[in-house]
Protein backbone atom coordinates (compact mmCIF):
# COMPACT_ATOMS: atom_id res chain seq x y z
CA UNK A 1 0.00 0.00 0.00
CA UNK A 2 1.60 3.10 -1.13
CA UNK A 3 1.72 6.03 1.83
CA UNK A 4 1.28 9.58 0.86
CA UNK A 5 4.06 11.94 1.72
CA UNK A 6 3.26 15.21 3.24
CA UNK A 7 4.11 16.73 0.14
CA UNK A 8 1.46 15.01 -1.48
CA UNK A 9 -0.81 15.48 0.81
CA UNK A 10 -0.76 19.54 0.08
CA UNK A 11 -0.32 18.91 -3.72
CA UNK A 12 -2.90 21.58 -5.36
CA UNK A 13 -6.51 19.92 -6.05
CA UNK A 14 -7.54 19.29 -10.10
CA UNK A 15 -10.89 20.78 -9.74
CA UNK A 16 -12.15 19.90 -13.44
CA UNK A 17 -14.11 17.36 -12.72
CA UNK A 18 -16.44 19.90 -10.65
CA UNK A 19 -17.06 21.78 -13.73
CA UNK A 20 -20.49 19.82 -13.65
CA UNK A 21 -22.57 18.86 -11.19
CA UNK A 22 -23.59 15.43 -10.21
CA UNK A 23 -27.43 14.62 -10.48
CA UNK A 24 -28.05 14.66 -6.91
CA UNK A 25 -25.68 17.62 -5.98
CA UNK A 26 -28.59 20.09 -5.37
CA UNK A 27 -30.93 17.69 -3.25
CA UNK A 28 -32.54 21.36 -2.03
CA UNK A 29 -33.14 22.56 -5.55
CA UNK A 30 -31.36 26.03 -4.47
CA UNK A 31 -29.81 26.82 -8.25
CA UNK A 32 -33.92 27.16 -9.16
CA UNK A 33 -35.55 29.46 -6.67
CA UNK A 34 -38.73 31.03 -7.42
CA UNK A 35 -40.29 34.75 -6.80
CA UNK A 36 -42.05 34.51 -3.45
CA UNK A 37 -44.56 37.37 -1.55
CA UNK A 38 -43.31 36.01 1.80
CA UNK A 39 -40.67 36.33 4.83
CA UNK A 40 -40.01 32.54 4.34
CA UNK A 41 -39.51 32.22 1.19
CA UNK A 42 -42.59 29.79 -0.12
CA UNK A 43 -42.77 30.33 -3.68
CA UNK A 44 -45.37 31.84 -4.69
CA UNK A 45 -47.88 30.19 -6.91
CA UNK A 46 -49.05 31.80 -9.89
CA UNK A 47 -53.31 32.23 -10.34
CA UNK A 48 -55.03 29.36 -11.83
CA UNK A 49 -58.90 30.85 -12.83
CA UNK A 50 -62.11 28.92 -11.92
CA UNK A 51 -62.38 27.78 -15.50
CA UNK A 52 -59.36 25.25 -14.55
CA UNK A 53 -61.27 23.21 -12.07
CA UNK A 54 -61.21 19.77 -13.45
CA UNK A 55 -64.18 17.44 -13.75
CA UNK A 56 -62.54 14.50 -12.21
CA UNK A 57 -59.00 13.66 -10.56
CA UNK A 58 -56.61 10.47 -10.69
CA UNK A 59 -54.38 9.50 -8.26
CA UNK A 60 -50.42 10.46 -9.05
CA UNK A 61 -48.77 7.57 -11.30
CA UNK A 62 -52.54 5.69 -11.61
CA UNK A 63 -52.45 4.76 -15.29
CA UNK A 64 -55.70 4.89 -17.12
CA UNK A 65 -57.12 4.29 -20.01
CA UNK A 66 -58.62 7.50 -22.07
CA UNK A 67 -58.14 9.99 -25.29
CA UNK A 68 -56.23 13.00 -24.72
CA UNK A 69 -59.10 14.90 -24.94
CA UNK A 70 -60.30 13.26 -21.93
CA UNK A 71 -57.55 13.83 -19.96
CA UNK A 72 -57.62 17.46 -20.33
CA UNK A 73 -61.23 17.45 -18.31
CA UNK A 74 -58.61 15.53 -15.31
CA UNK A 75 -56.16 16.47 -12.69
CA UNK A 76 -53.38 14.44 -10.90
CA UNK A 77 -53.65 14.76 -6.99
CA UNK A 78 -51.39 13.68 -4.29
CA UNK A 79 -53.84 12.88 -1.32
CA UNK A 80 -51.67 9.80 -0.80
CA UNK A 81 -49.35 8.63 1.73
CA UNK A 82 -46.34 10.84 1.20
CA UNK A 83 -43.84 8.05 0.44
CA UNK A 84 -46.14 6.89 -3.03
CA UNK A 85 -45.01 10.57 -4.61
CA UNK A 86 -41.66 11.87 -3.02
CA UNK A 87 -40.26 10.95 -6.23
CA UNK A 88 -42.00 15.04 -7.65
CA UNK A 89 -39.79 16.67 -5.08
CA UNK A 90 -36.74 14.38 -4.98
CA UNK A 91 -36.63 13.76 -8.70
CA UNK A 92 -39.03 16.66 -10.24
CA UNK A 93 -37.85 15.81 -13.67
CA UNK A 94 -38.35 12.21 -13.69
CA UNK A 95 -41.90 12.50 -12.10
CA UNK A 96 -42.84 14.64 -15.44
CA UNK A 97 -43.09 11.41 -17.23
CA UNK A 98 -45.81 10.16 -14.82
CA UNK A 99 -47.50 13.69 -15.22
CA UNK A 100 -46.91 14.64 -19.02
CA UNK A 101 -50.10 13.70 -20.32
CA UNK A 102 -52.21 15.74 -17.94
CA UNK A 103 -52.85 19.45 -18.25
CA UNK A 104 -53.61 20.19 -14.79
CA UNK A 105 -52.26 19.12 -11.82
CA UNK A 106 -52.84 19.76 -8.11
CA UNK A 107 -49.87 20.54 -5.81
CA UNK A 108 -48.47 17.63 -3.84
CA UNK A 109 -50.13 17.29 -0.13
CA UNK A 110 -47.22 16.76 1.87
CA UNK A 111 -48.02 15.11 5.31
CA UNK A 112 -48.05 18.14 8.08
CA UNK A 113 -48.04 15.86 11.33
CA UNK A 114 -49.56 17.88 14.53
CA UNK A 115 -46.72 16.31 16.52
CA UNK A 116 -43.81 17.34 14.28
CA UNK A 117 -41.49 20.19 14.78
CA UNK A 118 -43.10 23.93 13.30
CA UNK A 119 -39.69 23.56 11.30
CA UNK A 120 -40.50 20.55 9.21
CA UNK A 121 -44.44 21.58 8.49
CA UNK A 122 -42.96 24.60 6.96
CA UNK A 123 -40.52 22.54 4.90
CA UNK A 124 -43.40 20.21 3.60
CA UNK A 125 -45.35 23.24 2.98
CA UNK A 126 -42.30 25.28 0.73
CA UNK A 127 -41.96 21.73 -1.22
CA UNK A 128 -45.79 21.48 -2.11
CA UNK A 129 -45.56 25.69 -3.46
CA UNK A 130 -42.16 24.56 -5.13
CA UNK A 131 -43.28 21.73 -6.79
CA UNK A 132 -45.82 23.18 -7.83
CA UNK A 133 -44.32 26.88 -9.18
CA UNK A 134 -41.59 24.29 -11.14
CA UNK A 135 -44.68 22.88 -13.08
CA UNK A 136 -46.70 26.10 -13.90
CA UNK A 137 -42.94 27.28 -15.20
CA UNK A 138 -43.34 24.00 -17.48
CA UNK A 139 -46.67 25.53 -18.92
CA UNK A 140 -48.77 23.00 -16.38
CA UNK A 141 -51.71 24.62 -14.90
CA UNK A 142 -51.40 24.25 -11.03
CA UNK A 143 -54.08 24.17 -8.29
CA UNK A 144 -52.87 24.60 -4.87
CA UNK A 145 -53.74 22.09 -2.52
CA UNK A 146 -53.44 23.17 1.24
CA UNK A 147 -53.07 21.47 4.54
CA UNK A 148 -53.09 22.62 8.05
CA UNK A 149 -51.75 20.26 11.68
CA UNK A 150 -53.09 23.21 13.97
CA UNK A 151 -54.33 26.39 14.21
CA UNK A 152 -50.34 27.94 14.74
CA UNK A 153 -49.88 26.06 11.14
CA UNK A 154 -52.20 28.66 9.74
CA UNK A 155 -49.55 31.74 9.86
CA UNK A 156 -47.84 29.76 7.39
CA UNK A 157 -50.09 27.05 5.60
CA UNK A 158 -51.57 29.41 3.63
CA UNK A 159 -48.72 31.35 2.46
CA UNK A 160 -47.49 31.33 -2.04
CA UNK A 161 -51.13 30.24 -2.18
CA UNK A 162 -52.69 33.16 -4.86
CA UNK A 163 -54.75 35.36 -3.00
CA UNK A 164 -58.58 34.96 -4.44
CA UNK A 165 -57.38 31.59 -6.39
CA UNK A 166 -58.85 28.35 -6.60
CA UNK A 167 -57.44 25.96 -4.00
CA UNK A 168 -58.87 22.40 -2.44
CA UNK A 169 -57.69 21.98 1.44
CA UNK A 170 -56.96 18.72 3.10
CA UNK A 171 -58.23 19.22 7.16
CA UNK A 172 -57.04 15.91 8.11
Amino acid sequence: MERLTQTDKMAPQDNSRWSTRPGSFDSLHTSLIFSSDNPLGIPALLHTPTTAIPKWLVPYRTRIRTTQDDLAEGAVHFFLDDYRFETVWRRPRKALEALAPYATLLTPDFSLYRDWPRAAQIWNTYRSRWCGRFWQSLGYRVISTVAWSTPDSFDFCFLGVPHNGTLVWNDG
